[in-house]
């Protein structure tokens, strides 16, 4: 039974953290990995529910190891958010508009 508790708070920092870099995804338009975070926070929403709404009369304890789960995730996320830019920063693949303007550059040179 206390099991599940830990479970939940282990899942409240995993889902609050994925949350996090699922944002930074698509702020940084990165379609496949942000489509990839966002299916599997769907599936821990899914035992997340499961769980919360199996037994009503224990659900307040649950709740509050979920949440407080959730709180670490949350500051987890805000505290490693500059490392994480980095590191989808550097992912970034180079597109079109970087090899034109790169193009553009060495020509002007040659003028």
């Amino acid at each position: 039974m206390s099991m599940i508790y830990l479970i939940l708070y282990l899942i409240g920092v995993v889902e609050l953290y994925l949350s996090i870099i699922d944002f930074k995804l698509t702020q940084k338009n990165r379609r496949f990995l942000s489509t990839l975070s966002t299916i599997l926070n769907i599936y821990i929403w899914y035992f997340i529910g499961r769980s919360l709404f199996s037994d009503l009369e224990v659900g307040f304890w649950y709740v509050t190891s979920y949440a407080l789960g959730c709180g670490v995730g949350c500051f987890l996320g805000m505290t490693t958010e500059p490392f994480l830019e980095k590191i989808i920063i550097r992912v970034q693949r180079r597109g079109r508009k970087y090899r034109r303007g790169k193009m553009l550059a060495k020509n002007k040179r040659k003028r």
